[in-house]
């Protein structure tokens, strides 16, 4: 083999680990990272609390445990959501805080 050739192959080799080994480490660092951003916010719900679901419906919690919310809607209308299908507390949400806002969104809908 020619010295071209050797250096050819190591660096493949190179690109090779880079994409079975670090890349796929990197991925699940940051799905970890977004799941304890999602739990921080779902730790710290609580009744009155104005919140955005998944598909956009936007409500008020009415009550709640570890692993459900009422949330009411509309004027006598009290709905049952999983507390996953939280995408956001609609108070925290400030121009400042939309990309955090949309990090939480993005790990859920990884999630499920």
């Amino acid at each position: 083999m020619m010295w071209w050739q050797i250096v050819l192959l190591i660096l493949v080799l190179i690109l090779i680990v880079l994409y079975f080994v670090l890349i796929p480490l990197a991925k699940k660092k940051s799905i970890v990272r977004q799941n304890e951003a999602i739990e921080k916010m779902h730790s710290k719900l609580k009744a009155g609390d104005k919140v955005v679901l998944l598909d956009g419906i936007v409500g008020t919690i009415v009550s709640l445990n570890d692993k459900e919310v009422d949330l009411k809607i509309a004027a006598n209308t009290v709905v049952k959501v999983k507390t996953i299908a939280i995408a956001g507390v609609e108070s925290n949400v400030g121009k400042e805080n939309v990309g955090e806002m949309e990090r939480v969104r993005t790990a859920t809908s990884r999630t499920e």
